[in-house]
């Protein structure tokens, strides 16, 4: 895990880092205790059909989903994938002209 975090990518990173399956931080240490008050809230909320897959979602907030944001969504994969199957496929090609 990167010490700095004063940019906006590393900031990134670090909480990339935080939500990974075995993370290097973490958070849950018994030896480690976080030492701050805790806020009184609800629990989160999601709203729309949102889910949270390796996250960390803070009491009080709600996580909002609209049909909207999910078709964005959806077309961000697939220009993803596609974009990343050309790789691959270039990548194929590259190594099948080098070797």
């Amino acid at each position: 895990m990167e010490d700095d975090v004063g940019t906006l990518d590393s900031y990134w990173q670090a909480n990339m880092e935080l939500v990974a399956d075995d993370p290097a931080l973490d958070l849950h240490d018994a030896a480690w205790p976080i030492w701050t008050r805790q806020q009184q809230c609800a629990p989160p909320q999601f709203v729309g059909g949102g889910v949270a897959q390796a996250s960390i979602v803070s009491p009080g907030h709600v996580v909002l989903v609209t049909t909207e944001m999910i078709e964005q969504m959806r077309g961000h994969v697939e220009q993803r994938h596609r974009s990343n199957a050309a790789d691959r496929s270039f990548g194929r090609v590259a190594t099948a002209v080098a070797g």
